[in-house]
Order: C-alpha cells, then sequence, then structure tokens
C-alpha cells in the first residue's frame, strides 16, 4: 500500500507541471483472491481527453505484474506530490518539520521558565525519505526521543523569536502549543501520474491491472453425517481486506495452485522499494507455495491412496487447472471480514476404520527413524470415504465434521477434484485394538552387491492384529506398506506398487486388506517378503 511519507504544514505550492496535473479517480472493478496472500485486482476508469493525471492509493504491484490496458498510448510515472490532508491523517515525524512555519508557543518542564512564543524554523537540507522514517536508526533515535540527523540539530528545537534564532533542548520542553490548531497539513507522498496520449477518439478508458497483496479468501468445510447413509457437504469462504476501500467489486476465489514466481518480489515501479531491496529480494531462493493450506497444493492423491488414479473423477473446464468461484459483487472498508456459504451438495459416504502401516525402511535399505515409537501414522482413524459432489474442486482446506449438532473432528481436506473418491480422516479409533510387528525368519543370508554397495537378502514375517472392541459393525482397512518382494499373504489383500518406489533398492509395496469385524471380533494376517537391506 503507498503510504504517508514526509510531512510539511503549511501553504501547499504548486509548481507549474504539478497545476497541469488532474486528479483520477479509478475504481477497484473486480478481484480475484487466491488463498495465500495475493490478489489480481483491475482498476478502471475514464478520462475526457489527452494530458497528464495524478492517481493516489494504488497498491504496490508483485514484479511482473503491474500492466496498464488503455485505448491509447499511456506512460506511467512514480514521483511525489505535495497534498492536503486532514491533520488526522497525516503522519507526524518530527517536530522541525511538521510545525515549520508555524506559529507555536514552547512550554518547560522546570516551573520557573516563562513559555516562549516563536515561529518553527523549517529544516535545512533534503528532507529524509519514507526509506530513511523506517530505517532501523530512526526507530532507535525515536526510542531515545532523538530528531533524525535530517533536522537543523538532533536535540534541539529552532524558533525564530523577538530575540532572534533561538535553539531549545528539546528534552527541556513540556508542551509545545500551536494557536488556532492545525485543520489541513499538506503532505508530501508517493503519487501515479499517467501521461495520456490525446490521439483517440473520446472517451479515452484506462484499466490497470496488478497482482498485489492486502486481501485473500480461506475456505473451510463443515461435513454432516447426521444420516448414516448421506452426508451433507457445505464450503464457507472468509474473507479479509486489507488492500482499500472495495465499493461494488467484483470479487471471485481462485482454487488451484498458484504459480507466482516472483510472488516475495516487488516491482521497482513501488515507492515502497529500492534497487537494493529489489536484487536483494530476486536473489533469495524461490521457496515457491509450499504450505498446502495456503497454496492449494494438490497432494497426489494422498486423499485415497487405494484408489491411485481415480479416472471416474467427473472432466471438467478447460485450459490451466484454476477454479475461479464467484461471490458476486461486495462492498468492503479496510480492515473489514467476510463470511459467506459458497457451496453445498449430499454425497452417499461409507464409515470406515483405516489402519496405515508405515513402511520403516529408507531407500537404500537401512532401517530409519524410531520403529518403537507409535506415531498417529500406525494407529486406526475413524474415516469417512466419499466422492467429491461439487461442481468444482474441493480445495486444500480445514474439514469439520459434525452429527446431530455435535463436534465429531477437524482434519485437513486435501485437493479433490469433482466426482474423485477421497477419504477423509475423522478421529483416532481408539476402540479398534492394533498390532503390527516383523521380525526376520532364520536362514541363510546371501549377500548381494549393487551400485556399489553390499547388501545382505534377508526374509521378513510380518502380521497385522486388530480386535473390534466396539458394539457394532466396523469395516476396517489395513494398509499394510512395506519394501521388498512379497512371497506370500494371507486373506487375499490388493497389492499396488507404490510410486516412491521408483529410487528405491526395494521396491515399495502396499497391502490392502479390507474386512468386516463384528463387536469382539479380532482378526490376524501373516505376511512374508525379502527385503534387500545394507
Amino acid at each position: 500500500m503507498l503510504r504517508i511519507g514526509i510531512c510539511a504544514l503549511g501553504l501547499l505550492i504548486v509548481s507549474s507541471a504539478a497545476a497541469e496535473e488532474r486528479s483520477l479517480d479509478l475504481s477497484l472493478n473486480s478481484l480475484a483472491l487466491f488463498k495465500n496472500g495475493l490478489a489480481c485486482v483491475e482498476y478502471a476508469g475514464e478520462v475526457s481527453e489527452g494530458g497528464t493525471y495524478r492517481i493516489e492509493n494504488l497498491p504496490d504491484a508483485v514484479h511482473g505484474t503491474f500492466w496498464v490496458e488503455s485505448s491509447t498510448n499511456v506512460t506511467v510515472r512514480i514521483t511525489r506530490r505535495s497534498v492536503d490532508l486532514a491533520f488526522s491523517e497525516a503522519f507526524p515525524t518530527d517536530f522541525q518539520q511538521d510545525l515549520a512555519g508555524r506559529e507555536v508557543v514552547v512550554r518547560f518542564k522546570e516551573p520557573h521558565l516563562e513559555p516562549v512564543s516563536g515561529k518553527v524554523v523549517g529544516p535545512s537540507g533534503q528532507k529524509p525519505s519514507k526509506h530513511d522514517y523506517e530505517s532501523s536508526e530512526y526507530r532507535r533515535r525515536l526510542t531515545v526521543g532523538m530528531a533524525y540527523p535530517g533536522s537543523l540539530t538532533a536535540s534541539m528545537l529552532a524558533l525564530e523569536t523577538a530575540g532572534g534564532l533561538t535553539f531549545f533542548d528539546r528534552s527541556t520542553i513540556a508542551a509545545v502549543e500551536v494557536p488556532g490548531g492545525i485543520q489541513v497539513v499538506s503532505c508530501e507522498r508517493p503519487v501515479m501520474l499517467l501521461d495520456v496520449s490525446p490521439e483517440q477518439k473520446k472517451p479515452i478508458s484506462i484499466v490497470i491491472w496488478s497482482l498485489t497483496r492486502g486481501v485473500a479468501w480461506a475456505p473451510s468445510y463443515q461435513i454432516d453425517v447426521s444420516d448414516p447413509a448421506t452426508l451433507a457437504i457445505r464450503q464457507s469462504a472468509v474473507i479479509k481486506n486489507e488492500l482499500a476501500p472495495i465499493r461494488n467489486a467484483d470479487i471471485r476465489l481462485i482454487s488451484g495452485f498458484p504459480s507466482v514466481h516472483f510472488a516475495n518480489v516487488l516491482s521497482p515501479m513501488s515507492p515502497e522499494t529500492t534497487w537494493n531491496q529489489f536484487f536483494q529480494q530476486l536473489s533469495q531462493p524461490h521457496r515457491g507455495t509450499d504450505r498446502a493450506v495456503m497454496s492449494q497444493l494438490v497432494a497426489v492423491n494422498a486423499t485415497d491412496p487405494e484408489q491411485g488414479i481415480d479416472l471416474s473423477a467427473v472432466p471438467m473446464g478447460e485450459g490451466a487447472d484454476l477454479h475461479f468461484e464467484s461471490i458476486g459483487r461486495r462492498t468492503l472498508d479496510v480492515g473489514d471480514s467476510l463470511t459467506l456459504q459458497t457451496a453445498a451438495a449430499k454425497a452417499d459416504y461409507e464409515r470406515i476404520v483405516e489402519w496405515i502401516i508405515p513402511d520403516a525402511r529408507l531407500a537404500d535399505g537401512r532401517l530409519g527413524g524410531n520403529r518403537d515409537s507409535k506415531s498417529d501414522e500406525d494407529l486406526p482413524w475413524d474415516a469417512l470415504r466419499f466422492r467429491n459432489p461439487l461442481g468444482f474442486p474441493m480445495t486444500t482446506a480445514p474439514a469439520m465434521i459434525v452429527a446431530d449438532g455435535r463436534f465429531l473432528g477437524q482434519q485437513i481436506s486435501q485437493w479433490v477434484n469433482a466426482g474423485e473418491q477421497t477419504t477423509l480422516r475423522v478421529n483416532k479409533a481408539l476402540s479398534i485394538r492394533t498390532l503390527s510387528s516383523e521380525h526376520e525368519v532364520e536362514g541363510q543370508r546371501a549377500g548381494y552387491e549393487a551400485y556399489g554397495r553390499m547388501y545382505r537378502k534377508a526374509k521378513v514375517q510380518a502380521e497385522v492384529l486388530a480386535n473390534n472392541h466396539r458394539n457394532e459393525r466396523v469395516t476396517l482397512v489395513i494398509r499394510k506398506r512395506f519394501s521388498g518382494e512379497l512371497i506370500s499373504a494371507e486373506g487375499e489383500p490388493k497389492t499396488r506398487l507404490r510410486e516412491e518406489g521408483a529410487w528405491s533398492i526395494n521396491p515399495r509395496n502396499e497391502l490392502i486388506w479390507t474386512v468386516d469385524l463384528a463387536p469382539g471380533e479380532e482378526v490376524r494376517f501373516v505376511c512374508t517378503y525379502t527385503v534387500l537391506a545394507s
């Protein structure tokens, strides 16, 4: 955002160049919001003829995303101009600058000293820039009560009194009175000047488009499973505006991967940046947007590993995989938040208990991690299995599960295409007791050399055990993941190769058992496999 820079109280001296400038108010016509704090904003307006037009308070743009579209040639320049502001809007910087040219009365801390009247002398030399005011040195000086070095004398207040030019130690001053008060402040602040070519039929349209920060949206889901066969899903969005006043602007919510390589680099057109800052931002490693909740990052089929790639998902859309959901025209002041429901639908679902037994081996065959600690992944979870009933993808977001007005749990819902099957965890299934174990089968260990390393081939027997302590039947899905070549497995499980095994010395496998457990029933499966271990 453009912010108030150096303020100087007094009469506004308008240069001949500034006198030819005409103020232009562009309306914030539309916004398309990502979840990571970025937004595509469009300002639009018309001018009756060519000339120079001044625009204030346009947001800063991400590098490479500032564009001007017009029916004629337009040249853009960022500079600084003095503008009149109400005193309440001005940003106080320093007595010597703020009160330059004003008649004031100075009162001192010592009661025996008489008040002194005089005119504040303006500072000499170039005024500090906004970057100076934001520097750590300036903040340090403010903390200790010192003025910025651009003042006449850092710790003094200069007044032109009846006796001449007098300097007062600021530490001795109790108050400074301004007779008549201050209504209007002339402040120097950044502005955008548009030089519009007159070689065009009137009126002349102007559209400014950029990617900026300050307004975003955060989705969430509520999934109601009060009905034992059909769930009701609702999507809501929270929008918070920290950008600029929004007046009846068209707002769309974007779901999909935000491919913005220079998202953390401010355009050199911005008055908020210097070349030094710009090149520092360019030199920073590109981290992308690796946080799934903010970036809509698609975790490939983490929603339901059993399904693999779900080819039954509903084909929809063309071109880039970005979904734009319109919420109509909205009005929001700066600081306002808005929440609304954006979609609702129903779907058939299945309650299951999902138990994933993780693979303990690394890509080179060695055992990794602490195998003795039971992680959340090695515990059974109550889960819901259903297909996305919305007419568009479910984005990565929090999902709260309720039933009959009761809270059951909250988890993260990954990206799910329209019609695609997903499995959403609800809570730990503490009443389903499970146990998994592995041991090496005694026998001869054969040695192998591969990729310049020596390995031994071992035979492993694994056992999984589960017991239903509930007073109802449950569908239990057991996923046993392991590295090696499968020899045999009880219970006729489904088998699949996991894609992460492409660079492993051993193939990465997963056995999937789906069993129906009655109350008090126990199930036990044994499988054997060989593994190359280092």
